[in-house]
C-alpha cells in the first residue's frame, strides 16, 4: 500500500515531454556505420542498460537489465511507427525484420516503462527510423563476412589441425529507391548465412543433419511514402524467412531456446508484414497519428528435424489512433489501439481467436519551470481490464541543469501474441505437455526513478539516476515475487574538437531478486569515435560485465534438481577501422571483435566466441 500511495501522490508530475520516449539512447546512422554494423542484431552490444545473449551467434536476444534475461523478451519494436513483434513465443529474431541496416537513419532505445502509440510497454522499446534520401534515384549494395580466429584452413587433414570455428556470412544486401517532391519509393533484399561449428553446440547436436547447423535467412521489403503540407503517409510491406534459401545450396534453420520447455529447438520462421502509418499536423499544432498493420508469423520444425513436433501460424491485425491537441492552453492527448490474433495450428486450443483493446489519455499542466503531464491507460482482454499509469515531475533549473522524478504502476496480462498466453489457453505442442505449471495471474510492476541532467557550453554532458522496481504476482515457477530492487547509472558524453567523442556508461544493479542473483551487478561500456580525417574513422568499444547467474537453466553439474548456471565476469574490446572513397560512395570496414581473444560465452550452454575478423564493403550511388 505504501508504494501505491507514493504513486498516487505523484499523479500530477511527469519527467518526459509529451509524446516522447523517456531517457532514450539515440544511435544515428553515422555512428552505426562507424561501428561496423552489418546485421540488425549487431546493434544490441551498443545499447546501454540492456543485456544481450545468443546460443549460436545467429539468433541474438536482448532485454533490459531490469529484467531476468532468461525469461524476459517482451520489449516492443517499431519501424517508422509500425509495430514489428509478432514472433513465435516472444522469441524475437530481429535479423528477420524486413529492413536493411543501410536504410536506418536512427535508433531510439528506452529501457524504462513507457507509453507509445496509444499502447504501453513495461519491458523496453526499440524504435527504428528509416532514411529519407535526397531527391533522385538511390542504389546501395553491401557485403558482410566474418570468421573466428583459429580456423584449421589447409591443415585440417594434418597433425597441425585445429577445431573448425564459426563463420558468419557471407551476407549480401541491396537497396534501390527513388525520391520525388511528394513521393518516395524504396525496395530492398538481403540474404544472411551462418555456420555454427562451436564445440559446445556440436557436442549436443553432433548427430543432427549438417544443414541444421548452417542457418540461412532471406528478407525483402518495399516502402512507399507520401509527404504533403499537412499529411504524410508510409506503407511498408515485407517478409523475413529462415530455412528457405533462394538460388543457393540448401541451408538449415535457426537454433532457438524454448524458454518454457527449457530446451533447444531448430525452427524455420517466416514473418510477413503489411503496414500503413501516417500523421496529420494542423495549423494550430494539433497532431493526429495512425497505424494499421496486417501480419503473420509462422514457425515450424524443419522437415529433417526429429525433435519437438510443433507448428505455429499466428495472423494478426493491429492498429492505433492518437490525437494530440490543447485543452485551453494545456497539451493533451487521447488514443485508442486494438489487436486481433488468430492462431492456426494442429495443436491450437478450442478458442483460437483473441483480441484486446487499449484506451490511452494524457494531460500536461506546465507550472513555471515544472512539467507535469499525467498518462493513463486501460487494456481490455476478454473483457478483463488492466491498468497502467505513469506520472512524475521535471524541474528545469536553468539551461544547464535539469532533474526529474517519475513513477509508474501497471498491471498486465501476458500478451496474446506470446506463446505463454496460448499455453495458458490450451495450446499444447509435442514436448510442452509437462512444462512447468504457470499461473495466469497478471503481474504487477511498480517503478520509481530519479534522474539529474547536466549540459554545459563545453562538450560535456552528464546524466545520472536511480531506479527502483518491484515485481509481484508473476507466474509461478518463472520468477519469484520481488521485495524491490534498484539500479544506479551514470552516463557521460564528451567531445574533443571534431575528431574525438566518447560515450561512457556505468551501472550498478542490486540484483538480489528474492535470493536469486540472476544479473551482473556491474556493467561498464565505453564507445569511442575517432575521426582524424574526413573519410577515415576508428571506433573502439570497451565492455565490462560482472559475473551473472542464470537461475532459469538446468545444470546437472551444479545440482541435480536445481536450476542454476553461472557465467564469469567478462571484459571485451572491439575495434573497427572505416575508410571512405570516391566522395563516400565506396566504404570498407575492418572489424575485430573480442580483440583480447578471451573466450566469451553470453548464454549458458551457448557458443564460446574468440577473436573474430569481419570485413564489410558497401557501395552507395
Amino acid at each position: 500500500m505504501k508504494i501505491q500511495a507514493v504513486v498516487f501522490l505523484l499523479l500530477c508530475f511527469s519527467p518526459f515531454s509529451a509524446g516522447a520516449l523517456p531517457y532514450c539512447q539515440v544511435l544515428h546512422a553515422d555512428e552505426l556505420k562507424a561501428a561496423g554494423i552489418g546485421r540488425l542484431s549487431d546493434v544490441f552490444p551498443l545499447f546501454f542498460d540492456w543485456s544481450f545473449w545468443t546460443v549460436d551467434g545467429f539468433r541474438v536476444y536482448t532485454s533490459t537489465r531490469l529484467f531476468n534475461p532468461g525469461t524476459q523478451r517482451y520489449w516492443v519494436c517499431y519501424i517508422d511507427g509500425q509495430r514489428m513483434d509478432d514472433f513465435f513465443a516472444g522469441d524475437y529474431s530481429i535479423n528477420l525484420l524486413p529492413l536493411n541496416v543501410d536504410q536506418i537513419d536512427s535508433i531510439k532505445v528506452a529501457s524504462q516503462p513507457a507509453f507509445i502509440n496509444s499502447d504501453f510497454s513495461a519491458h523496453g522499446i526499440i524504435e527504428i527510423f528509416t532514411k529519407n534520401p535526397e531527391p533522385g534515384f538511390y542504389l546501395s549494395a553491401k557485403y558482410y563476412h566474418g570468421n573466428e580466429a583459429g580456423d584449421p584452413g589447409p591443415y585440417i587433414y594434418t597433425s597441425q589441425k585445429s577445431e573448425n570455428v564459426d563463420q558468419q556470412g557471407p551476407d549480401y544486401s541491396t537497396s534501390f529507391g527513388w525520391t520525388g517532391k511528394r513521393f518516395r519509393l524504396m525496395t530492398g533484399a538481403a540474404t544472411l548465412r551462418h555456420t555454427s561449428t562451436d564445440s559446445e553446440i556440436l557436442s549436443r547436436h553432433r548427430n543432427r543433419p549438417w544443414e541444421l547447423l548452417r542457418p540461412q535467412a532471406s528478407i525483402w521489403y518495399a516502402t512507399l511514402g507520401y509527404q504533403g503540407e499537412r499529411w504524410h503517409h508510409l506503407m511498408h510491406v515485407g517478409q523475413g524467412a529462415s530455412g528457405a534459401p533462394w538460388l543457393i545450396e540448401e541451408y538449415g534453420a535457426e537454433l532457438s531456446h524454448a524458454i518454457y520447455a527449457d530446451c533447444e529447438v531448430f525452427v524455420e520462421s517466416c514473418y510477413r508484414h503489411l503496414g500503413l502509418s501516417g500523421c496529420r499536423t494542423g495549423r494550430n499544432g494539433n497532431q493526429t497519428t495512425y497505424h494499421l498493420k496486417l501480419a503473420s508469423s509462422r514457425t515450424a520444425k524443419p522437415v529433417n528435424y526429429d525433435g519437438l513436433d510443433f507448428d505455429w501460424n499466428l495472423h494478426s491485425i493491429t492498429g492505433h489512433l492518437l490525437t494530440e491537441h490543447r485543452i485551453i492552453t494545456f497539451p493533451a492527448a487521447l488514443g485508442y489501439s486494438f489487436r486481433r490474433h488468430i492462431l492456426h495450428s494442429r495443436f491450437a486450443p478450442l478458442k483460437p481467436v483473441y483480441g484486446s483493446d487499449f484506451i490511452y489519455t494524457r494531460l500536461n499542466i506546465p507550472l513555471f519551470h515544472l512539467s507535469s503531464p499525467v498518462e493513463f491507460g486501460m487494456r481490455f482482454l476478454d473483457n478483463k481490464p488492466t491498468f497502467q499509469v505513469k506520472t512524475g515531475l521535471e524541474w528545469q533549473f536553468n539551461r544547464r541543469h535539469r532533474a526529474s522524478l517519475h513513477a509508474s504502476d501497471c498491471s498486465n496480462n501476458t500478451e496474446e501474441n506470446d506463446l505463454l498466453f496460448w499455453l495458458y489457453n490450451g495450446y499444447r505442442p509435442s514436448g510442452f505437455e509437462n512444462f512447468v505449471d504457470l499461473d495466469q495471474n497478471r503481474y504487477h510492476l511498480t517503478t520509481i526513478g530519479l534522474e539529474y541532467f547536466y549540459s554545459s557550453d563545453s562538450p560535456l554532458k552528464v546524466t545520472t539516476g536511480m531506479t527502483w522496481q518491484r515485481l509481484r504476482n508473476f507466474p509461478k515457477g518463472w520468477s519469484k515475487n520481488s521485495d524491490g530492487f534498484y539500479s544506479i547509472s551514470l552516463m557521460m558524453f564528451y567531445r574533443f574538437h571534431r575528431i574525438f567523442c566518447s560515450h561512457i556508461y556505468c551501472s550498478f544493479l542490486d540484483s538480489d531478486f528474492s535470493g536469486q542473483k540472476f544479473l551482473g551487478k556491474y556493467q561498464v561500456k565505453m564507445l569511442n569515435y575517432f575521426t582524424p580525417v574526413e573519410n577515415f574513422s576508428v571506433f573502439m568499444m570497451l565492455t565490462y560485465l560482472s559475473r551473472t547467474n542464470w537461475s532459469a537453466f538446468f545444470n546437472p553439474d551444479v545440482a541435480p534438481n536445481f536450476f542454476y548456471y553461472s557465467l564469469p565476469a567478462q571484459f571485451t574490446a572491439d575495434l573497427t577501422l572505416k575508410k571512405w572513397l570516391w566522395k563516400r560512395r565506396i566504404g570498407a570496414s575492418f572489424i575485430l571483435r573480442n580483440l583480447l581473444n578471451r573466450p566469451v560465452q553470453t548464454f549458458p550452454r551457448g557458443a564460446n566466441f574468440n577473436l573474430s575478423l569481419y570485413v564489410l564493403a558497401e557501395f552507395n550511388l
